[in-house]
């Protein structure tokens, strides 16, 4: 039997450590315990080393391979449910008959157990992990480039030239036909960018014969700035328009299609019904799956305080719901240049990197203060995390200087 990666799993690397994490400031404590007594002797062993707090755990088979990657609130009570003496068909239990190491690896916050458990999923693949393994589907965004008269595009990565992006989000076959489909509900260009643009007010400055059109000019599907039908003006306020949609500001757009298909099975217009319904449920789609990355929009930039493995206070660096680094919050002149550092890389510079895998990360995110909105009153402002940092700066200047005059 072959893992996704194609390789057998009597042939997995023996197993070493967890290695590094994204979403911990400190370095995280690996322990391990041998599985190698009887059930009653391994839970006693685990209620006296294994503690009480939140963390991932994993299990090794006999050939030292990650078979099993789990995260808990309360490591201790967790880990013992797989050397119970219940029915054999559980899953804990079949997956702790074939287990010969137990690791764990406290986090410090429930959180961060939950952002690592999928880390080591996606670096590890465990045999019996299902849920957090690399989806088949690629994600990607819907973007928007700058210039004369742009159009929305899929990426998997924003170019450089992008002006707006939305995502990310799954993305196949039927999300770039919606994405088309967005192109041409608001009669937005979809040809190549060596095709020359003047506007009607334009035409006047130019002796240039650009011909008819093509056939979306013709079926009144696009603007066609390319032969000057419509203004500047006119092709900025169908993108503003598309982007509130897509911004999910006005969906109006959703009712009127609903509308207007019911009008035309009214009329007995089955064909144009069609078509609609068709481009309703595109639409819709695009919409439904843009929600959740609109949600981590409002939540836009911010720090997240919480507990390292340490007990020391660590800042999660969040925009629009990736993680992009943890620093140990500022109680020194060192820690507090290093958080500067670290905030300006993550909000200025825009060296937060965005990984193919991220959705899913996402996802325990915005879930997390979806579930309790208490959680958002936590938060820090990107501009009151440099507040800090920078008093923390000068309460030790003004530390240092008293010593020097005393």
């Amino acid at each position: 039997m072959k893992n996704r990666e194609g390789r057998l799993f009597d042939e997995q690397v023996a197993f070493t450590e967890f290695g590094h994490s994204l979403y911990s400031a400190v370095p995280l404590d690996q322990q391990q315990l041998s599985l190698t007594s009887d059930p009653a002797t391994v839970r006693k062993s685990i209620r006296e080393q294994c503690p009480a707090m939140p963390g991932v755990y994993g299990m090794l088979d006999c050939e030292q391979a990650l078979i099993y990657v789990g995260m808990s609130v309360q490591l201790r009570d967790r880990t013992q449910t797989y050397f119970s003496t219940g029915e054999e068909e559980r899953k804990e239990r079949r997956i702790g008959s074939r287990a010969h190491t137990l690791l764990w690896q406290p986090t410090g916050h429930e959180l961060t157990a939950r952002l690592r458990e999928l880390e080591l999923i996606r670096r590890f693949s465990p045999r019996y992990n299902v849920l957090g393994k690399p989806e088949r589907t690629p994600t990607g965004y819907v973007t928007l480039a700058t210039g004369d008269a742009p159009h929305f595009r899929v990426q998997k990565r924003p170019a450089r030239n992008c002006r707006y992006a939305w995502g990310p989000i799954p993305v196949n076959r039927r999300v770039r036909a919606a994405v088309e489909e967005l192109n041409y509900t608001f009669r937005l260009r979809d040809c190549g960018s060596d095709v020359r643009i003047s506007f009607r007010e334009e035409q006047a400055l130019f002796d240039t014969n650009n011909g008819g059109g093509c056939l979306r000019s013709e079926l009144s599907t696009c603007h066609a700035p390319c032969i000057g039908n419509c203004s500047r003006d006119e092709y900025t306020a169908a993108v503003t328009a598309a982007r509130a949609f897509l911004d999910g500001r006005e969906l109006s757009l959703l009712q009127q299609l609903e509308a207007a298909m019911q009008q035309a099975a009214n009329e007995r217009n089955y064909e144009r019904a069609a078509r609609l319904r068709d481009t309703f449920k595109s639409l819709n789609m695009l919409n439904e799956l843009l929600s959740l990355f609109r949600e981590g929009t409002r939540t836009g930039q911010f720090v997240y305080p919480l507990p390292a493995a340490n007990g020391k206070t660590q800042w999660l660096l969040i925009s629009r719901g990736v993680v992009l680094a943890a620093e140990i919050a500022p109680h020194s002149k060192a820690s507090a240049r290093r958080c500067l550092s670290a905030l300006e890389a993550a909000f200025d510079r825009g060296k937060g990197t965005h990984p193919e895998d991220e959705l899913d990360a996402v996802r325990i995110v915005l879930g997390w203060f979806r579930s309790d909105e208490k959680r958002l009153s936590e938060i820090l402002p990107v501009a009151d995390a440099r507040s800090l940092c920078r008093k923390r700066l000068e309460s030790s200047r003004s530390t240092s200087r008293l010593k020097a005059t005393g």
